[in-house]
């Protein structure tokens, strides 16, 4: 019987970039890049396109400060829901997040959530007197 070549499939080939420093900092540019390309569309009013790049940004390079700000876009959007979503994952990783705590706040009050928005404002407040 044939064998035949042993090929690195896409997992393993992803796996050996994610490893190569300089293949992670390129990544970390690119996805700062895009970012920055969200900041501008957000600051011009076009929330919609913001959430493109922002979305970009997270795939090259997941950072806090980019979920932060689609989650602010999306509430901008009034999609509220998939907000809390952005700054749940904010949250998971950095419980102290103040900007996270405020916005998650703003979006649950929105859709009548008011228990847990005050929760998120109390824990904000206890969280900044640190």
């Amino acid at each position: 019987p044939s064998k035949k070549p042993a090929t690195k499939s896409a997992a393993q080939t992803s796996a050996a970039a994610s490893i190569n420093p300089a293949a992670y900092a390129d990544k970390e540019r690119a996805s700062e890049m895009e970012k920055e390309k969200g900041n501008e569309a957000f600051r011009s009013g076009d929330f919609q396109e913001s959430i493109h790049y922002y979305t970009n940004s997270i795939d090259l390079f997941p950072s806090t400060a980019a979920l932060n700000n689609r989650g602010l876009a999306k509430i901008r959007l009034e999609r509220y829901v998939k907000a809390i979503e952005d700054f749940d994952v904010v949250l998971t990783r950095e419980p102290d997040n103040v900007k996270a705590l405020l916005r998650r706040s703003d979006a649950r009050e929105k859709i009548g959530q008011i228990r847990e928005a005050a929760a998120d404002l109390e824990r904000s407040v206890i969280v900044d007197e640190k």
